[in-house]
């Protein structure tokens, strides 16, 4: 086990006995088992020439019980060999260009040396732009990555065990992505070296999944690990890509929540953090593609295949989903059109609209903001009543359709063209302009006023809220961004604990169980 003080401490005191009893029988830079921490402390600055005992005793030290003094000695290993010999120097340059070529792509290894008073100069140039740098000036999760990488290759045996915690540390989802490939490559095949990795990086995860020579092990409390199975990868993976959630993520978090959109994203986050602390809340694809993916989903686990918990959030709309709960896929669509008309909370705005850090004229009281806000909403009827009232006339649309041109020749296509804009030109009554815009606007002035009738006592719940906002903000009222007046109500609508507040949070109780 490892104690708070960072020194590895076997839990049986044999156990301790053999490790160091098998470390004894190989030279002292090299070890069959390794340890690099997630606090892995990067060395900065130049070191002299260390040789002789005082340099053996830190190697041996760094082995088998404090790994992580092998960080603050590697460039006393790197200065070491290019004092060797020139055949020790191409081999570090090897070692070094391998790690370029296989995660920090787009840079090679220049020239190894000491500068005129002494000290350890290790240069890397930028392919693309030829810039020249010391290694001192890389990033500090591109100099950890070298840094390990090199340790890796020239302190543990052939046939040793690496225990790695934390990798990604640093590193870009992109080297996160190739890293384990890399390590399994370079180390694994080449030198045989076992490796028990502890990650939270979903980008590894995934690759770990999808590598048959990787065992994935969940370690959910310090007494509790299980194995991952091979899930019907190739039907459950490409579902969950479907929904835009990767294995590892399902792995990494258990449970992922799928919404519409990075402000609502935001929304929960602010406004119930708490609550979803230990969930993955990410934007979904379109509507379509997720009602019939999850659908899948739900025919994966009838067939009794495990599927992570998946919670799945949609707006209201002006469309019901057909979706129904299951154990592990979740579905939940708010009882108002989307996610901003719970934002509509008037005591919480109209104390902001009364601001003068957030407006630029402020209001009087929560009487002016709700007149304000109720009358953008309803200014919406008017599009709505003529959207509705022309799709009545049953119009066929002249546009162009996939069927239309899909493996099709160029007369099959013109014929399905002319096909489709004779069908439009004949849906159309034979009207005379002005009689028909007349009969247009009678129709258009009756469901008016049906609209507003309904709107009236709950245009809160019915509105656009997305589109009231952005009319909001073209009044030219407010001093911040859109976005950050979003922020603020969230964030008043918590700490009051508002009705809308409390609405919202009902609805994710319900959702989550």
């Amino acid at each position: 086990m490892f104690g708070q003080t960072g020194q590895i401490v076997p839990v049986n005191r044999m156990a301790g006995i053999a490790v160091g009893f098998i470390d004894a029988q190989l030279p002292p830079v090299s070890s069959i088992f390794s340890y690099f921490p997630a606090d892995r402390s990067l060395p900065v600055g130049e070191v002299a020439i260390q040789v002789g005992g005082p340099d053996i005793a830190q190697q041996i030290e760094s082995h088998n019980s404090q790994p992580q003094i092998k960080f603050t000695r590697l460039k006393n290993m790197i200065l070491n060999t290019i004092a060797f010999g020139e055949q020790e120097r191409e081999s570090f340059r090897d070692e070094f260009q391998r790690i370029f070529n296989g995660v920090l792509k787009g840079k090679e290894i220049g020239e190894f040396n000491t500068s005129r008073i002494g000290l350890l100069s290790v240069l890397v140039k930028d392919i693309e732009s030829g810039r020249v740098t010391e290694m001192d000036a890389l990033s500090s999760g591109e100099k950890n990555l070298i840094l390990t990488s090199l340790l890796i290759a020239k302190t543990v045996s052939d046939g040793g065990i690496v225990l790695f915690d934390e990798p990604e540390l640093h590193l870009s989802s992109s080297v996160c992505k190739e890293l384990l490939a890399f390590l399994l490559t370079n180390y694994g095949t080449r030198k045989g070296i076992q490796f028990i990795i502890c990650t939270h990086s979903p980008e590894i995860l995934t690759a770990a999944f999808e590598n048959e020579e990787c065992a994935l092990f969940h370690l959910k409390t310090p007494s509790n690990i299980s194995k991952v199975g091979r899930r019907a990868l190739d039907e459950y993976a490409i579902a969950l890509q479907k929904l835009g959630i990767s294995v590892g993520e399902v792995l990494l978090y258990e449970r992922t929540v799928l919404v519409e959109g990075n402000e609502d994203i935001d929304f929960l986050r602010t406004g119930f953090g708490e609550l979803l602390r230990k969930y993955n809340i990410k934007d979904r694809g379109g509507r379509r593609e997720v009602e019939k993916t999850a659908k899948k989903l739900q025919e994966l686990e009838q067939t009794g295949e495990k599927v992570s918990p998946i919670f799945i959030i949609l707006d209201k709309d002006e469309e019901i989903t057909d979706l129904v709960s299951s154990a592990a896929v979740r579905i939940l669509q708010w009882k108002r059109r989307c996610i901003d008309n719970y934002l509509l909370d008037i005591d919480v705005m109209s104390e902001l609209l009364k601001d003068d850090g957030i407006v630029k004229s402020a209001i009087a009281d929560s009487g002016e903001a709700e007149r304000l806000l109720r009358r953008l909403a309803l200014d919406q009827i008017p599009e709505i009543a003529a959207r509705e009232v022309y799709a009545a006339y049953g119009f066929l649309s002249p546009a162009l359709r996939s069927e239309d041109m899909e493996k099709k020749t160029v007369t099959e296509i013109s014929e399905a063209v002319f096909t489709r804009m004779n069908a439009s030109r004949t849906s159309m009554l034979e009207n005379k302009p002005e009689a028909w815009k007349e009969e247009f606007a009678i129709r258009l002035e009756q469901r008016i006023i049906q609209l507003r009738l309904l709107w009236e006592p709950k245009w809160m719940d019915i509105c656009d809220g997305k589109r009231l906002f952005k009319d909001l903000q073209k009044e030219g009222i407010l001093r911040i961004s859109l976005t950050s007046f979003k922020h603020k109500i969230i964030q008043r609508m918590k700490e009051t604990q508002s009705d809308s507040w409390r609405l919202v949070e009902s609805q994710l109780r319900e959702l989550i169980g």
